[in-house]
């Protein structure tokens, strides 16, 4: 391994250490701090609201890629859902919802909105 991808690593460790010290202030996510209440969580290096949004990503099954834009449309006028994105290479739909919303119950939505616009496909819950 080279002096340069050492030091890096090294940096990125020591920087992820100091923003986990940082944002925590000594309390596991929570717990009260002496700055107040921990609203926000490190994970991988980023730092995530909580609260703020729900996001999840699901496998599907599509055929074609207007296939898979249909079933994009179809899922954002879906209520509950703030913002929906179809990934036809990957077989992905992620799915932002809407503050307050039950992703179970959403998720049933969109999928029978889907079956609506293109009846082959699937997506997997």
């Amino acid at each position: 391994m080279g002096a340069a991808l050492k030091a890096h690593l090294r940096d990125s460790a020591r920087n992820e250490e100091r923003m986990t010290m940082s944002c925590a202030g000594g309390a596991s996510p929570g717990q009260r701090s002496e700055r107040g209440a921990h609203d926000h969580e490190l994970r991988r290096g980023r730092i995530y609201r909580k609260g703020t949004m729900m996001k999840k990503t699901y496998k599907i099954d599509v055929d074609c890629a207007n296939c898979a834009n249909k079933m994009e449309q179809a899922a954002k006028k879906t209520n509950g859902v703030k913002d929906a994105t179809v990934n036809f290479m990957a077989l992905k739909m992620k799915v932002e919802f809407e503050d307050g919303a039950e992703p179970a119950a959403v998720m049933q939505e969109v999928r029978r909105n889907c079956k609506i616009v293109e009846d082959d496909c699937e997506i997997f819950l």
